[in-house]
Formats: C-alpha cells, structure tokens, sequence
C-alpha cells in the first residue's frame, strides 16, 4: 500500500493480532530498499461490561456481569466501578472475572452503579448503571461509657455508635445486672441519658445498646 505523507497509518488492521511491518521508500526510479521490520500489535479498550445483577449485602453489593464482548485485542487486567457518577475506582486486588464485590458502601442506602473493564490500552467503555439498596442493619455498640450517679438515678454520657447501621436511631434501652432490657420512655437519641427509679446506696452493672428500625442494636 502506499502513502504520501509521514506518519503513516496503516487502517484495517485486525486488534490483537501481531503484525510484521516494513517499509520502503518509493520515486519516479521505482521502489528503494525495504526497512527493517517492526514487530507491532494492535489494541483498543474493552467494550462495555453487560447484564449487570447487583446483590446487597451487609455495607457492600456483588455484582454479576456479562464481560465485554470484545477486549480490545488486549487480555482485560481489572475492573473500575463508579458509583452515582462519582470517581472512577480500580479493583484493590485486580479482578478480571464476574462477580465483582464493592465493599465500604452504607447501610440503607441506594447507589447506581456503573462498571468498565480495562486493559493495556486503558479504560474501557461504561456499562449501564444498575441501581441497588444495601440493607438496614441494627447499629453498632455505644462507647465510652461514664456514669454519674444521683438520687435514685443514673446519669449515663457515651459516644454514640461508629454506625447506626443505614437507619436513624430511634431510641437506646439500657440493662441493669444483666436483667432484661428497657426502651427509654420518653425515647432518648442523644448522651447523656438518665436511668431513674434506682435504689440509692445500691451498686449496679449497666449497658446500654441503641434501636434503630432495623431491630436492637450491639451492646455496650
């Protein structure tokens, strides 16, 4: 084939397969000497990853996919997700096969997920979003707990749970000697809170725990 003009772009070529690749200069005396050659390989990025299934679990969603049907004539190396059309993030191991699972995600929280498969050549063309809510769980454990005692009563200061587990807290119930446990009422969502009709002069061992739609959170 011939060209005018340098660089030279060689179309029609097939991605992925190696080519062997020379060329010769040629005027009005005919054709020169042939170059040495030069080993090369076309490649592109994947297409899109498709048929994406999310699965919600516990703070993280699996997600099941078709891979690109093309890879670009490049083996696919990992996977990126995007969520709600935020940064694009690498799989931290690579990944190259279906399912993918995000983790770090939120409780009670709903997220459009998109994925993109990328190779050598770079990052690959977005799937479709699949839309996906992570469950309610119950919250963690308060912390920190101090107690001031008063008459007849409890003052009980704490950190609030590192997660209430994707729902509001709606209440705390608290725990005398391992006894059963009973809602604050009035509800109570802040530190501190005050247990009362207690005996003065009495010792007691107390936990409290938080309540969030999804049921009793962990106990202190």
């Amino acid at each position: 084939e011939s060209f005018d003009s340098v660089p030279v772009i060689i179309p029609s070529l097939t991605n992925g397969r190696p080519y062997s690749i020379k060329l010769r200069v040629v005027n009005e005396w005919g054709s020169g000497l042939a170059s040495e050659a030069v080993n090369v390989t076309p490649r592109t990025t994947p297409d899109a990853p498709t048929s994406l299934v999310a699965t919600a679990g516990n703070g993280q969603v699996e997600i099941a996919f078709t891979v690109p049907s093309d890879d670009g004539g490049a083996a696919i190396s990992n996977y990126k997700y995007q969520l709600d059309g935020g940064a694009w993030t690498a799989f931290d191991p690579a990944t190259t096969n279906s399912p993918v699972t995000i983790t770090g995600l939120t409780n009670g929280t709903t997220y459009s997920i998109k994925l993109r498969a990328v190779n050598d050549a770079g990052d690959g063309t977005a799937s479709e979003a699949v839309s996906v809510t992570t469950p309610m769980t119950t919250p963690d454990a308060p912390t920190s707990l101090v107690a001031t005692a008063g008459d007849g009563q409890v003052s009980v200061a704490f950190t609030a749970p590192t997660s209430d587990g994707g729902a509001a807290i709606s209440n705390y119930k608290y725990q005398l000697d391992d006894g059963a446990w009973t809602a604050f009422d009035p509800a109570q969502t802040s530190s501190p809170v005050t247990i009362t009709g207690l005996t003065n002069g009495t010792s007691y061992s107390i936990k409290l725990r938080a309540v969030n739609d999804a049921g009793d959170g962990t106990a202190s």
